[in-house]
C-alpha cells in the first residue's frame, strides 16, 4: 500500500536519526536500513515484545512464584525503560505509542534473568526539534492503543492542556507508566470495564487509572499484586505511580524526579 511505504519511509528517517548516536541499541531496535526493493525496515532480529514475555514467563506462573519473580525483575526493567525513555526525550523524540507490545526484549543472550527491553515500532513518532524535518505521517493520537493513551489527548477541556494537545513528553511518561502497570498486573487496569467498550473508554478518558485498577473483584487481585511487590520492595509503587498518573498535566512529575525515586530503592 502507497501509504504503508510512506509511514515505513518516516520511520526508516526517525530510526536512521536516533541509531547515529552512541549506545543507540541500548535503547531502541537495531536498525539496519530500509530494503529500497520492497519497502521493509530490517531490524535485529530479538526474542519477544515485552507483551509477550509478560504472558509467557509471567502470568504462566502460579501467584507465589509469579510474585517472587516480578519483585526480582520489575525494577531493572522499569528503569530501563525509564532511562531509555528520557535518552529518546533528550534527542528530541517523541515515541508516541508506547506499550508492551512496542518494545523488544532479549533473554537468551543476557547474563541474568533480567529481559534486556528496547523500544520498538516508530511509525507514529515525531522530532519535536524547531529544525526538525521528519514527521510522522499518522494520527496526531499516535497508533491510537486507547488503554494507553494519556487522557489530554482525547479530552484537553480539564487536562490543563493546549486546545488542540499532540503526543509530548509527557503523554510518552504517561503511556509508560500505564505499560508499568500492565508488568504488575499482567492485564490492562482499565481490563473490568473492558465487556463494555464505550464504558471502557469513558473511564480511560477520566484519567483515574489508579482508580480504575481496583474495580470489581480483579481490583482486588490487581490490589493484592501491587501491595505485595510494594511491601517485598519496601516502595510504595501507588504513590510513585500517582505522580505520573495524574490527569493534569501541570501536576505530573518530570521523568528524571520520577527515575530518582525509583533509584533510591534499587
Amino acid at each position: 500500500m502507497t501509504s504503508a511505504k510512506k509511514v515505513l519511509s518516516a520511520e526508516a528517517r526517525i530510526l536512521s536519526y536516533l541509531s547515529r548516536y552512541p549506545n543507540a541499541e541500548d535503547h531502541v531496535v537495531p536498525f539496519y536500513g530500509l530494503d529500497m526493493r520492497t519497502g521493509a525496515l530490517l531490524l535485529k532480529a530479538m526474542d519477544d515484545t515485552l507483551e509477550g514475555w509478560i504472558q509467557k514467563d509471567l502470568n504462566s506462573l502460579d501467584s507465589a512464584s509469579r510474585a517472587a519473580k516480578l519483585a526480582a525483575v520489575f525494577p531493572s526493567i522499569a528503569h530501563s525503560l525509564i532511562t531509555s525513555l528520557q535518552w529518546m526525550q533528550d534527542k528530541d523524540c517523541t515515541h508516541a505509542d508506547i506499550k508492551p507490545s512496542n518494545m523488544l526484549v532479549s533473554t537468551r543472550l543476557s547474563t541474568s534473568a533480567n529481559p534486556k527491553p528496547v523500544y520498538t515500532d516508530f511509525s507514529s513518532a515525531m522530532l519535536t526539534r524547531p529544525d526538525a524535518t521528519i514527521e510522522s505521517s499518522t494520527s496526531p493520537l499516535g497508533a491510537g492503543t486507547w488503554d494507553y493513551l494519556d487522557p489530554c489527548l482525547l479530552s484537553s477541556s480539564s487536562c490543563a492542556a493546549s486546545p488542540s494537545p499532540s503526543p509530548s513528553a509527557a503523554s510518552d511518561l504517561w503511556s509508560l507508566a500505564i505499560t508499568l502497570l500492565f508488568l504488575i498486573l499482567g492485564s490492562s487496569p482499565y481490563d473490568a470495564f473492558k465487556g463494555n467498550k464505550y464504558q471502557q473508554r469513558e473511564m480511560i478518558k477520566s484519567g483515574a487509572a489508579l482508580q480504575c485498577m481496583g474495580y470489581d473483584d480483579q481490583g482486588i487481585a490487581n490490589m493484592k499484586r501491587l501491595q505485595s511487590l510494594s511491601k517485598t520492595l519496601g516502595f510504595n509503587l501507588m504513590a510513585w505511580f500517582g505522580k505520573v498518573l495524574v490527569k493534569d498535566v501541570e501536576k505530573r512529575v518530570g521523568i528524571e524526579e520520577w527515575k530518582l525515586e525509583l533509584e533510591a530503592v534499587m
